[in-house]
């Protein structure tokens, strides 16, 4: 009988808890319906710019469109600001862009990890290569003071003689070296931008090329095949203790300054593509007649220069 009663007491319960998740779920139905009553009919009818996202549509609608795919785990939302579209190669930042709450595009930033899916679907171009050192310079080492033992809690410890930088470039003051072709690439749009166009829609690939701020150091000692093949050999603890005495025994250190980029896809209407190509037309054309106006303007001056003379 207390089996029967106990059995009973976890159905009611876990009755009430559905009924309460399931009477939770009907209520947010039920509010997304009060608030936008038309977007089942436009989730359905609209022309998608992407996604479920349509052009035009309101701040309020992308969010609550947002939250659909979120649940969908197309979408993940960080730190409830951030949304990301989700795929099985990479997470990719999605960025909406609004004009008088009116959705004119939606940019996927950081996209480079998905140009070969577009590649495949569209048959765009292969891409190129360039190498990543953009620029690579060599001087005397400040740090050269070198020695080839220290001491620890054990005692005396001697470093081996592939500490001994038996290196020699004619250095006098920071110098360019040249970039070997078989270094390693980074991945090149053969052309940017590309756009293509999907039904009444526009996808733009762009990318851009920045510098790495921080150019990355390499000691002279660091080049020794030696010097490798006791870093290969040795365990990770040794090669971190031993690794302060690299900078101090190399005679040399060799700077690169690094190159990466970036691809954004950009989802825009036809329409608005061509309202902006018409702009940045008019504005070209606008500065090449100012810049005609200068040009006769200063060449009259000079005219004028000539009869004061």
């Amino acid at each position: 009988m207390k089996q029967i009663f106990i059995i009973a007491f976890f159905g009611v319960l876990l009755f009430g808890c559905n009924t309460k998740e399931n009477n939770s779920s009907l209520e947010n139905n039920n509010e997304t319906s009060v608030k936008y009553p038309n977007l089942s009919n436009d989730l359905k009818d609209k022309p998608k710019l992407f996604l479920k996202f349509w052009k035009n549509m309101t701040k309020q609608e992308f969010d609550t469109v947002s939250k659909i795919l979120v649940n969908e785990k197309i979408l993940e939302l960080e730190n409830y600001a951030s949304l990301y579209y989700l795929t099985p190669k990479c997470r990719v930042k999605l960025n909406p862009t609004f004009e008088n709450d009116s959705l004119q595009g939606i940019e996927l930033s950081n996209a480079n990890c998905l140009y070969e899916l577009y590649k495949e679907k569209y048959n765009l171009p292969e891409f190129s290569e360039r190498a990543i050192v953009q620029r690579r310079y060599i001087d005397k080492n400040p740090e050269y003071n070198p020695s080839m033992s220290y001491i620890s809690d054990k005692g005396e410890v001697k470093l081996p003689e592939c500490f001994i930088d038996k290196s020699s470039y004619s250095v006098s003051g920071k110098q360019t070296l040249p970039i070997d072709e078989s270094e390693a690439k980074e991945k090149v749009l053969p052309k940017s931008p590309i756009v293509i166009k999907k039904d009444d829609n526009v996808i733009i690939f762009r990318q851009t090329f920045y510098e790495i701020p921080s150019p990355t150091i390499t000691y002279s000692l660091q080049l020794n095949p030696e010097m490798k093949k006791f870093q290969d050999e040795k365990p990770l603890s040794s090669v971190l203790e031993y690794g302060k005495f690299i900078s101090k025994n190399s005679k040399y250190k060799i700077e690169e300054i690094l190159s990466s980029s970036v691809i954004t896809i950009t989802y825009k209407s036809l329409e608005n593509y061509n309202k902006n190509i018409d702009k940045e037309s008019e504005r070209n054309q606008i500065l090449k007649q100012k810049l005609e106006r200068e040009k006769q303007e200063k060449q009259k001056r000079i005219e004028s220069v000539k009869n004061e003379l």
